[in-house]
């Protein structure tokens, strides 16, 4: 298939293929005959059918410089091929898409035609080729693939007398107890367990490095990055007063930035920044955020509204935001606190793990992590 592990497809794969196939003038000759639905009803229609990778092509707003706009296109052709359309639905959607280099233009439909039934004419035709298949029954890549391999590059990999021999560093508490340093992981707790008062608790904490709950030993005070789509202004300058208050310190605010007297605290908070971290955008700007202000602690609040509409039951959709988190606390060397809730459901077992809400391929990222729950008036705290 044109977007699956084997052969990377580009049109120029594919010219000489299928000649036939292009559109001719007449139906009997192989003509596409586009839907009377609009690509936003074709779009609605193929929504569960499409993959990430087609929605967030379709979801795009511009170009990328670093992007090759043909390339894009064939790909959606064929994303668009896999999720069961024809060749007519297919042109009727990338028609709408902004990697529709023809647009404008009086051979556009043409053009797109042409793709699209190249497009399916290979996926036919690669269907049709019968697979070679190794010793314990995998898939062995056809010699001619090797074009697959033209501009990649190969993992790096370390002797194992050198692995050995390199002095790692060993973990270390941020806070003791409570979270190491650089380890991404969940916040998670159900509805009114005060996940937003102890993690602003746990943020003062570390950018002052006063003991969290008067208890939990600071070991690397640093920098903090206070993210939140949750929760009012108001409401998160009302907790940080009184944790400042409980820990006899006097906070002045001062475009978002929290001062204490004489005392820099290296506090930032960014309200309501609009990101969808399921976007290369969004990405992008949270890295820079980060690659700038070097922050020891990240907390981003919270998940279900940093994800755009991305289906947290769907782990083909959640993967690749968590696997991008990870790859920004090791890059940076940031400990990452992603807030997430429980489902109404109750737990199996006593094991509050399976209480987090969606996939469960929550349930085993993290490096550290907190799982909070109420117990009849109290609080049950387990990491």
């Amino acid at each position: 298939m044109g977007t699956g592990g084997g052969e990377r497809v580009t049109p120029d794969h594919v010219r000489g293929v299928a000649k036939e196939a292009v559109p001719a003038s007449d139906p009997a000759s192989g003509r596409i005959h586009l839907p009377k639905a609009s690509a936003a009803e074709l779009r609605r229609d193929f929504w569960e059918a499409l993959s990430p990778k087609a929605k967030k092509l379709l979801r795009a707003k511009t170009v990328r410089p670093d992007q090759d706009r043909s390339a894009k296109l064939w790909e959606l052709h064929n994303l668009c091929l896999d999720a069961g359309m024809t060749p007519g639905q297919t042109v009727r959607v990338v028609q709408a898409c902004v990697y529709n280099k023809y647009k404008g233009q009086r051979r556009e439909l043409r053009m797109l035609m042409s793709e699209a039934v190249r497009a399916e004419a290979l996926q036919r035709e690669k269907q049709q080729v019968p697979e070679r298949r190794g010793g314990l029954g995998e898939v062995l890549p056809k010699p001619e693939d090797s074009k697959r391999f033209e501009g990649v590059q190969p993992l790096v990999t370390v002797p194992f007398a050198k692995f050995m021999a390199q002095d790692w560093p060993k973990p270390k508490w941020l806070v003791e107890g409570i979270w190491v340093q650089g380890a991404y992981g969940l916040w998670a707790g159900e509805f009114k367990s005060y996940k937003t008062t102890m993690l602003l608790d746990l943020a003062i904490s570390v950018a002052s490095g006063h003991p969290f709950l008067t208890k939990f030993e600071v070991v690397n005070p640093g920098s903090v990055l206070y993210l939140h789509e949750e929760g009012r202004r108001g409401e998160v300058q009302k907790h940080v007063q009184r944790v400042c208050s409980r820990e006899g310190l006097a906070p002045s605010i001062v475009d978002d930035h929290v001062s204490f007297g004489d005392q820099g605290l290296d506090f930032s908070i960014c309200s309501f920044p609009g990101l969808n971290l399921s976007e290369d955008d969004s990405r992008l700007r949270l890295e820079l955020t980060v690659r700038r202000d070097r922050p020891k602690l990240l907390i981003l609040e919270a998940f279900y509204l940093l994800s755009g509409e991305v289906n947290s039951k769907n782990e083909d959709e959640v993967a690749p935001i968590l696997h991008w988190l990870k790859y920004l606390s090791i890059t940076y060397s940031c400990a990452i606190i992603l807030s997430h809730h429980y489902s109404k459901a109750a737990g199996t077992d006593g094991r509050a793990g399976l209480r987090i809400t969606g996939s469960n391929v929550f349930n085993f990222w993290y490096e550290s992590r907190i799982l909070a729950e109420r117990k009849g008036g109290g609080k049950r705290t387990s990491h």
